[in-house]
């Protein structure tokens, strides 16, 4: 732990069909979340690392896990 911040990687989530989130950079599209994904866990909560799908964006970014619209 560094600094009262605990980080694990490599652990991973499945999520149904439909979970998406709006990317927080364009803001244009929906990121949607299909199968596993390698999740990380800062100070209790859960965050995924998604790259937006419009070609003019495509910008990666981290999200907390309770941004998502879970389906």
């Amino acid at each position: 732990m560094v600094d009262g911040m605990e980080k694990v990687m490599a652990q991973t989530a499945n999520y149904g069909e439909g979970t998406n989130i709006l990317c927080k950079a364009c803001g244009k599209r929906k990121i949607f979340v299909r199968g596993p994904v390698e999740i990380s866990t800062e100070d209790g909560k859960r965050y995924l690392v998604l790259t937006c799908p419009n070609a003019a964006c495509n910008q990666t970014r981290r999200y907390e896990e309770s941004e998502l619209e879970i389906r």
